[in-house]
């Protein structure tokens, strides 16, 4: 008889200790699930991000005087000569794998001649506009639930083709 009573209590301590287990894990999976999908939802913005600059630099290394300062481009692959290359469209690319926005923005540079120094917009007498450089923004933007992201990078390119 003292043996059941045993069991019996052995039973009830390991079901009890069961449901604290399941009632402390259950809504951490949750809330992991919806960890796990926002960081990859980062990443992958951020190598979005990552290949619209690498495109930009590769475009604007070949066609550098085909793209003015001021304007919005994103980049888009062409396989027209059977050889897949970059070129830059005006405007933005909504849904792009099917929940980014993309666009690049390309400024004018201020330099100052002797030295090589820099400074924002506006230009002026001692630190005229640079033709030769391009302060380009590359944007990512998506939507996480009901929040909106951005990521943005800045890269200074130099044409050195002249």
């Amino acid at each position: 008889m003292m043996k059941k009573g045993f069991t019996i209590l052995e039973t009830v301590v390991a079901l009890s200790m069961l449901m604290i287990v399941v009632v402390s894990v259950l809504p951490m999976i949750g809330w992991l699930s919806v960890r796990s999908r926002r960081l990859q939802a980062d990443s992958q913005a951020a190598l979005v991000l990552l290949e619209t600059m690498e495109a930009t630099y590769s475009v604007l290394a070949s066609a550098w005087i085909s793209f003015a300062p001021g304007n919005t481009f994103f980049p888009i692959v062409i396989a027209s000569s059977g050889v897949s290359e970059w070129s830059l469209t005006p405007g933005v690319e909504v849904d792009y794998q099917t929940k980014y926005t993309r666009w690049v923005e390309m400024r004018n540079v201020c330099r100052k001649t002797g030295t090589g120094e820099l400074k924002e917009l506006p230009c002026d007498g001692e630190y005229p506009e640079d033709p030769d450089s391009r302060k380009v923004k590359a944007v990512v933007k998506w939507r996480d639930g009901d929040r909106e992201k951005i990521i943005d990078a800045e890269l200074l390119i130099v044409n050195m083709a002249r």
